[in-house]
């Protein structure tokens, strides 16, 4: 099961009153009843990466006259070589899955049964592990010389501390993953990891403001974390969510994940009760069952390189 990002490319149809090119003229008696045309607007695609699922939701449109509105997504284009198609071309909210990095142009168009609206483009930039992790590093770095230099232990630590991240990114780009993480591990978090620690910077510190400090490591150990994901076999947790002291399944559970690499992704239960979180990297969640009308029940499960683990819960 891939990860499922849902990129809110919401094709919202507006309507104009009158003056409109190509409009519809129906004629009933001496009347002329003018249909209104309707306008697909989408929003901008989101960052995503290779074989994530994009999701396409068309479910917020309208139009004017309170026509059925008929649905249809193209991708009208993509990178050289791809084989992506869209699921369900036809539907309000339908998806696809990128095959190749780059730019996925999606076109939509809806019809009220009387004209079509004009086209609306969406671009979907889509990127490997690889360049996902460049782009977060160069994003904290752009973070970084914002700050105040007075948040540094030494003003000069600012620029040693850019150059930190120039060094991780040259690893990544030759594909020396186990330096790029050394580097994280050992040289970069324990220079911020006093106020997550001690609740106040310590002697090692780079950053003085326990606040800038909070961000930077956070971020820090984001990019740690999709290092991981490119270096080692993904693994999963899988269980079942039981009705309190029986061995019935709940329908519709869901079990999500608390701490951790993909802190707020979720599952719900299959008519057995059985959920499945796939593609996570090595590492210890935390997560929660709910279910309506049941306490909520808290667990943690350490994912080991390819291999699942299971956790079940009892609510």
């Amino acid at each position: 099961m891939r990860n499922k990002y849902f990129c809110s490319l919401l094709a919202t149809v507006l309507f104009l009153l009158g003056g409109i090119s190509g409009i519809n003229l129906n004629t009933y008696g001496n009347s002329i009843i003018k249909n209104i045309q309707p306008v697909a607007n989408a929003a901008v695609g989101a960052l995503v990466k290779v074989d994530d699922i994009v999701t396409l939701n068309g479910i917020g449109s309208t139009d004017g006259d309170s026509d059925f509105l008929m649905y249809t997504w193209t991708l009208s284009s993509f990178p050289e070589g791809s084989l992506s198609v869209i699921a369900n071309p036809k539907a309000a909210i339908t998806t696809f899955i990128p095959d190749k990095a780059g730019t996925y142009e999606v076109t939509l168009i809806v019809n009220d049964g009387h004209v079509n609206s004009n086209p609306s483009i969406i671009k979907v930039k889509v990127v490997t592990p690889q360049e996902e992790v460049i782009l977060l590093v160069k994003s904290l770095q752009s973070q970084i010389i914002t700050f105040n230099p007075e948040v540094f232990k030494i003003p000069t630590m600012q620029k040693e501390f850019l150059n930190e991240f120039d060094i991780i990114i040259k690893n990544i780009e030759i594909g020396d993953y186990k330096n790029a993480l050394n580097k994280l591990e050992n040289n970069i978090l324990p220079k911020i990891d006093g106020c997550k620690v001690f609740g106040l910077p310590d002697e090692n510190d780079w950053i003085i403001d326990c606040e800038v400090q909070k961000s930077v490591y956070e971020a820090t150990e984001e990019l740690n974390d999709k290092i991981l994901y490119i270096v080692w076999a993904p693994g999963g947790i899988t269980g079942f969510v039981y009705m309190s002291g029986t061995k019935t399944g709940i329908y519709k559970a869901k079990v999500t994940i608390t701490k951790g690499t993909f802190t707020g992704r979720y599952d719900e239960t299959n008519s057995s009760g059985k959920y499945e979180l796939t593609s996570l990297p090595p590492n210890t969640y935390s997560l929660k069952a709910t279910a309506p009308g049941r306490n909520v029940k808290y667990g943690t499960a350490t994912v080991y390189s390819g291999k699942y683990t299971i956790l079940n819960f009892s609510l």
